[in-house]
């Protein structure tokens, strides 16, 4: 049998309950001075005031030709509104990508001294910017931060930028075919009107044309007439009437209205998508052309062909045909639409500023 001892406590000798006392005071007069240490102070940059414009341009919102060079002029405030003294700074231009990134140009960027509690420094300039193919076709918000290299400690961060404008990037024109053909089955079986235009189109840096629809950054392009004494839009009529036998064939050529001579493009958000409308003359022009009809037997007849009563051929693409690109942006527009008795097809390519 082994025999196992058990420690008694015992009660602390008044030495050890003199050395506890001590330390408890010592760890509550070190509470207290913490408490009552004040806290660091630390600068908070901001910018209050500052504005982004293209000289001779819109103030609204700022449209670009991807390819070309613009040159902006901007001007900012940069203040101090913490409770230290701020080292110095550099205050710059940013044009947002998306949630996560943003870029900063070196030339679009303004050093800032030293400042003290409730200083500023204002500062104005010029930059140039080149929209190479780093630039997909969209929208980019801008904005003016200070301390745009991240440099001083700040009080209170993610407060120092300014919004300003949204930039849209879009294609300076577009360049291809667009093309269709109508039918009427019922009277008609057999015999194809069919048209194509070579179409070219640009946008205009001015306000009227350029400057965008409510927040959706509608852009229209006007379209180009390289030869304005050559009828453009030219059709073509051909096939056998299965009903009666007789051959139809003919062509003419027809100039649409310039002012309804466009395409709308729109661009929504940063590398997001964007949807196109082609139209041409809203009303149904009493446009007509010579085609020759030969029937069985030898029978040979002139008659006039009017386009608009076949289908929608006036329209040769209507207001609601519009096709979506998906991201990084517009790289082409092609497609094909089907309204009543008519086929469209459209192959456009997206041109840089020359």
């Amino acid at each position: 049998m082994v025999a196992v001892k058990t420690a008694q406590r015992r009660p602390l000798g008044r030495t050890a309950r003199a050395l506890l006392a001590g330390f408890l005071a010592v760890t509550l007069v070190s509470a207290t001075q913490a408490e009552a240490r004040p806290k660091r102070q630390k600068p908070d940059l901001v910018v209050p005031s500052g504005r982004l414009s293209v000289p001779n341009g819109t103030d609204d919102d700022f449209v670009v030709g991807h390819g070309g060079t613009t040159t902006f002029a901007w001007r900012q405030v940069t203040k101090n509104k913490g409770t230290a003294k701020a080292p110095r700074s550099v205050t710059g231009v940013q044009f947002v990508v998306d949630a996560r990134h943003a870029v900063s140009p070196s030339v679009a960027r303004a050093r800032v001294p030293a400042l003290g509690p409730g200083k500023s420094h204002a500062t104005n300039g010029k930059f140039e910017m080149f929209w190479d193919d780093t630039w997909d076709y969209g929208t980019y918000p801008t904005r003016i931060c200070a301390d745009i290299t991240r440099k001083v400690p700040e009080s209170k961060e993610g407060n120092g930028c300014r919004t300003t404008h949204k930039l849209w990037v879009v294609p300076f024109g577009l360049t291809g075919t667009i093309k269709g053909e109508a039918v009427q089955p019922l009277v008609f079986p057999g015999v194809t009107l069919s048209w194509e235009f070579p179409a070219g189109v640009t946008f205009e840096l001015q306000p009227h044309i350029s400057q965008p629809l409510a927040s959706e950054g509608i852009i229209e392009y006007p379209f180009l007439d390289p030869q304005p004494d050559v009828l453009d839009l030219r059709y073509t009529i051909s096939g056998t009437n299965s009903l009666d036998g007789c051959t139809w064939q003919g062509s003419g050529g027809y100039e649409p209205a310039a002012e309804f001579h466009s395409i709308d493009l729109s661009f929504f958000r940063p590398r997001g998508r964007a949807h196109a409308q082609i139209l041409v003359d809203r009303g149904l022009p009493q446009f007509s052309f010579s085609a020759t009809v030969t029937c069985p037997g030898g029978s040979v007849s002139q008659t006039e062909v009017i386009p608009s009563e076949w289908g929608r051929a006036a329209f040769w693409l209507d207001l609601g045909a519009f096709t979506r690109f998906p991201d990084p942006g517009l790289t082409r527009l092609k497609g094909d639409y089907t309204d009543t008795n008519a086929t469209y097809h459209w192959d456009l390519q997206p041109t840089d500023v020359p």
